[in-house]
């Protein structure tokens, strides 16, 4: 019995890094200041009940995949368990480089809400320190949760507005409560579906190897 075929509109995905892509740096040099500027100004990012969107998603992303898998291969439990432990060595390999990006990077914050970071709003500070600063650039949610919904699309693709709307929640709840800069965000879109894509590919060169 052979694994399902995770074949993907991967060309659709493609157009949708490099938008992602493009935006964020627009949106670094143009848009980014501004906007967190007027969050802030408007006490946006005082919407407390936007924390619990951000606090919980990765939970929610990760666990409602896990029981995707296993519903999906219920009856090759061994393939679908090899399929989670894959998926979970990718992501975690994901965000190990999200890390790096932060630290090569190195951005200030929008605002100061943990471990006393430096930021735009509390110490009037905007750019990129470089290389020993664990700075905001990219969105570290956004990557886990657009690399989540991206397996998500591919074995429930019928769903992928849904996923869409998720994300762009998600998005929009960072941004709002002035946890990242929108170019952040994208960024963090465009990783999570790269390597996710690139995990999927690998996916599909061997899959053939699970087989019974």
């Amino acid at each position: 019995m052979k694994v399902k075929n995770c074949n993907t509109n991967t060309q659709a995905h493609i157009w949708l890094i490099l938008i992602c892509s493009l935006f964020s740096w627009i949106s670094i040099k143009y848009l980014d200041k501004p906007l967190a500027l007027f969050i802030h100004a408007y006490a946006i990012d005082q919407q407390t009940w936007l924390r619990i969107i951000t606090e919980y998603a990765n939970y929610v992303f990760s666990i409602s995949l896990i029981i995707l898998l296993i519903c999906h291969y219920r009856q090759r439990l061994v393939i679908g368990l090899i399929t989670i432990f894959y998926i979970g060595l990718n992501l975690q390999l994901t965000l190990l480089i999200k890390t790096w990006l932060k630290n090569y990077y190195g951005r200030y914050w929008p605002t100061t809400w943990f471990a006393n970071n430096l930021s735009l709003i509390n110490n009037h500070v905007y750019g990129f320190a470089g290389i020993g600063y664990g700075g905001s650039f990219p969105s570290g949610h956004l990557t886990f949760c657009s690399f989540c919904l991206y397996w998500w699309y591919v074995y429930k693709p019928q769903f992928k507005s849904f996923y869409f709307l998720l994300l762009l929640i998600m998005l929009v709840s960072m941004v709002a409560l002035n946890y990242h800069f929108l170019g952040d965000c994208l960024a963090g879109v465009a990783l999570g579906t790269s390597m996710a894509i690139l995990t999927n590919k690998i996916y599909n060169l061997f899959s053939r190897y699970l087989t019974e």
